[in-house]
Order: structure tokens, then sequence, then C-alpha cells
């Protein structure tokens, strides 16, 4: 079994000074995730894996006109990408017994952090956007293959589980041009 609850709060605020309009906004979310392992046998019993996590997620916009045709944009969020259900589900699913599918109760969320520089102009009637971005993901969620069962530690001869695991950071930086 599984289930999820989130609950959250938004605030956002927006102005302009000048030739600078700013906007600030923040999420603030509790979530609690219960993931049930059913009891594969009647000597054993069910598992329950839950998480409660209270996390804020910033947003900031700054925009500067230099002109009426030409503007810089920067801006920065924070994101949250959570495990899907078959990714932390504990029971083993498949057609095929030897490389069964088994989700990892222990999976972290996905966190984004990302940046970027925007330029929006006009010349010779031709419409110009020009954007630079960075972004950091911490908690990575990758397929693993493994002998050892994600669960419950044991190993299965001639078994191998496709599951879920958490695996450092990872950044992209890009660019792109757009000229209508």
């Amino acid at each position: 079994g599984y289930d999820e609850d989130i609950y959250s709060m938004y605030a956002t605020y927006s102005h302009t000074f000048g030739k600078f309009t700013a906007s600030v906004g923040a999420r603030i979310e509790k979530s609690r995730t219960s993931t049930r392992n059913y009891a594969q046998n009647d000597n054993s019993k069910d598992q329950v894996y839950e998480r409660d996590t209270i996390d804020f997620y910033p947003s900031a916009h700054v925009k500067y006109s230099i002109d009426d045709k030409n503007s810089v944009m920067l801006s920065y969020s924070r994101r949250v990408a959570r495990p899907t259900t078959d990714q932390i589900n504990p029971n083993a699913v498949s057609t095929n017994p030897s490389r069964p599918t088994v989700g990892n109760p222990y999976l972290l969320p996905e966190y984004s952090n990302s940046l970027e520089v925007t330029y929006l102009g006009t010349f010779r009637r031709v419409n110009l956007t020009a954007a630079a971005y960075w972004t950091q993901n911490n908690d990575v969620i990758q397929n693993y293959l493994t002998p050892i069962h994600p669960v419950t530690g044991q190993t299965s001869s001639g078994v191998i589980y496709n599951t879920f695991k958490n695996y450092g950071s990872a950044y992209s930086i890009g660019s792109e041009v757009i000229a209508e």
C-alpha cells in the first residue's frame, strides 16, 4: 500500500522600482509518505515505511528594462521531483521472476536548484531571446540492478533485482538563442 499527503502554503510578492521589476516567492510544504511491504508468509508481519518532511522552496525573478525594446532577467527557483509509486513500492512487481522490480521505500526526493539569465530584445524587427541556465540536482534517482533484495537484504540464486537508488548530484549548463 501507498499513501501520500502533501500540505503547502504559497506566498508571492512583486513590485516595480523604476526600471527594475522584482518578484519573490516561497512555498512551504509538509509531506507525509507511508509505504507498506506486505507479509510474504504467515510468520512475518507487514512492514511500514514512513517519511515526514518539511521543505522550503524559494523563487526570485528580477527584470531590468534597458529601454522599451530590451530587457534582462535573472531567475532562481528550487523544485522537487518526488519518487513515483513504482520507485518506492517495496512489493515485487514483474512478469520475469529472475528480474523483478522492487521499489526502494528509503528513496529520497530529488531536489533541483535552477538559475537562469535571459536577454529579450528587438533588432530590426527581429525579436531575440538569449538565455543561459545552470541547474543542480541533488539526490538524483536512478535505476539500479543488484543481487541483494533492496528491502530485506537477502539474496536469491539467479535473481537480479531492478530497483532505484539516490546517487549524488548532477549539474547541467546550457544556453539557447531564439530569433523570430
